[in-house]
Order: C-alpha cells, then sequence, then structure tokens
C-alpha cells in the first residue's frame, strides 16, 4: 500500500514513533512496519492507515449560542 500511496502523489513529511507520515492535500496517512504474531518478527512490508480528524462535540452548548 505504501508504495500505491506514493505512486498516487503522497509525499513522506516525517516520521511519528516508527510511523512514517504521509500527506497529500489535507488527506493523512500513517504507514509502519507491524509485528507478525504468528512469526514473532516484523512483516516486509508496510501497512498503512488513514488519519482522521476526530471533532468533540461540546455538548454544555445550548442550540441558542
Amino acid at each position: 500500500m505504501l508504495g500505491g500511496l506514493l505512486e498516487k502523489g503522497y509525499e513522506i513529511k516525517g516520521i511519528l514513533g516508527g510511523a512514517l507520515i504521509l500527506v497529500q492535500d489535507a488527506s493523512m496517512y500513517s504507514c509502519a512496519l507491524v509485528p507478525d504474531h504468528e512469526a514473532l518478527s516484523y512483516k516486509t512490508q508496510f501497512e498503512c492507515s488513514v488519519l482522521d480528524e476526530i471533532r468533540s462535540v461540546d455538548s454544555t452548548k445550548s442550540a441558542e449560542d
């Protein structure tokens, strides 16, 4: 998946922990080598997941604000 994201124009903008951060416009992915629990080693490919913004809603505000 990492190669596919790079082909689509995503750029590696940094490292967070052990993960590469890829960015294109407002879209972000985190890609990392993950442990293979069966072999007790690391897989030889990156697994990527999209990073979504989490917005909290202030439930104490009234509709009149």
